[in-house]
């Protein structure tokens, strides 16, 4: 991607209010995303595991991340309005609730109607998919906080003897982003730009969540770890310090 990111038109210009001094691809996201969706589909098509039957999760998430990738790169390119963005965070939510196979009628132990459910996994995966775009200011630190969360997310899967496939999806997108922070690492020479960033936030809103349920341990588990998250996004933002693509 440091090849194709300038044929695309997905570079960081150098600027005054940029720490980097050359053109950088922002393309990094892209890649992710390329070798999460390659690697699930050759482990799945040599049988290495195969979703359960009438899991629509990875269905649902390898959808909603098309809408932000596309969303991604055309803010990569020139920049889109805020409310289109928006626009395509909210859609990309509703799909992938549309199509996970989730049961959409319990929430942390308790019974609740669908479109309650949908409300709050709608706000939910907003909140994260913005929280790992506004962090994405400084070398390694949106993927490196993003790492650590699937991290804590699969230490939380094995103490609530959780398995599965969905514990092998989690460790194929822990070892893209691995690969990508090897270039993302000071000074960087690739940046996840807003595709890779929203992308993150969406899959641990979303498969990585749902990994440990929506019980009531599950849920305060990832809430812990991602209200740190957020919260250090908020930090960064208030005290002014710039997204990639304002560096």
């Amino acid at each position: 991607m440091i090849t194709l990111g300038p044929r695309f038109g997905l570079m960081d210009l150098p600027s005054d209010r940029r720490v980097h001094s050359k053109a950088t691809p922002r393309a990094g996201g892209i890649a992710i995303w390329v070798v999460f969706v390659a690697a699930v589909t050759i482990f799945d098509f040599i049988g290495l595991f195969t979703p359960e039957s009438g899991d629509g999760r990875v269905t649902g998430f390898l959808t909603a991340s098309g809408i932000l990738l596309i969303v991604g790169i055309f803010d990569d390119r020139g920049g889109i309005p805020a409310l289109l963005k928006l626009g395509g965070q909210v859609l990309a939510a509703v799909v992938f609730w549309v199509l996970s196979d989730s049961n959409k009628e319990v929430l942390a132990g308790v019974s609740i109607p669908q479109w309650v459910d949908l409300i709050v996994w709608v706000a939910w995966i907003v909140l994260l998919i913005n929280a790992y775009n506004l962090i994405d200011g400084l070398d390694g630190l949106c993927g490196g906080l993003a790492w650590i969360s699937l991290g804590g997310i699969l230490l939380a899967a094995q103490a609530l003897d959780i398995g599965g496939d969905r514990i092998d999806q989690v460790v194929i997108m822990m070892a893209a982003i691995m690969g990508f922070l090897f270039y993302n690492r000071s000074p960087a020479r690739l940046f996840l730009g807003d595709a890779g960033s929203m992308i993150l936030g969406l899959f641990i809103a979303t498969v990585a969540t749902d990994l440990v349920g929506k019980g009531r341990w599950g849920l305060l588990c990832c809430c812990r770890l991602q209200l740190r998250g957020f919260l250090s996004s908020m930090f960064y933002w208030r005290c002014g310090v710039d997204r990639p693509s304002d560096l």
